[in-house]
């Protein structure tokens, strides 16, 4: 036989497997043959051809099962900013009285801790407050605010970015029912 045609044994080397299956492959149709009297003939170059197409559909099966709903080119989706927060009003500073014996520079580098008294009420100018004030406006703890909130007995959180805010005409409409 000539190079570019070959057996069913040779065949059998070629796809790693014998004779008879090699046989058995060419009739069902499953890689190209010629049958020649009792024995099976096949060319070099359409098995080749054959083989490296069976490959390609092989490794687009794995890939798809690994990732059935990916797209075949993967591309990243690009990131939303989120929406501005509104500005807070800026509070006036307390001013030191002239009697005061410490010199300016020492309570300017001092850090200073606010009790709640102290606090200024975020709400007033603003829309959006965190859950902490959002409790404090309920006149509730976090614990039982949070607790609240999952029973859906107080307004639903808005997501702005990664941050959980509280619109204060939800939570004022609150304080007004519980009145």
């Amino acid at each position: 036989m000539t190079p570019d045609i070959i057996d069913s044994e040779q065949c059998a080397e070629l796809l790693r497997c014998t004779p008879d299956q090699v046989e058995e492959l060419a009739r069902a149709g499953e890689i190209p043959g010629l049958k020649l009297g009792r024995g099976w003939i096949f060319m070099y170059a359409d098995l080749l051809l054959f083989l490296a197409e069976k490959a390609r559909e092989e490794a687009l099966q794995r890939r798809m099962k690994r990732q059935p709903h990916a797209p075949l080119p993967m591309v990243k989706p690009r990131r939303q900013t989120p929406p501005a927060l509104p500005a807070l009003p800026t509070e006036a500073r307390r001013s030191t009285s002239p009697t005061s014996e410490k010199p300016a520079a020492s309570t300017a580098s001092t850090p200073h801790t606010r009790t709640t008294a102290e606090r200024p009420a975020i709400h007033q100018g603003s829309l959006y407050v965190p859950a902490a004030e959002a409790a404090r406006m309920l006149s509730m703890g976090k614990s039982t605010f949070w607790r609240e909130v999952k029973n859906k007995n107080l307004p639903a959180p808005v997501k702005l970015g990664g941050l959980t805010r509280w619109r204060v005409a939800d939570l004022q409409r609150c304080v007004d029912q519980a009145r």
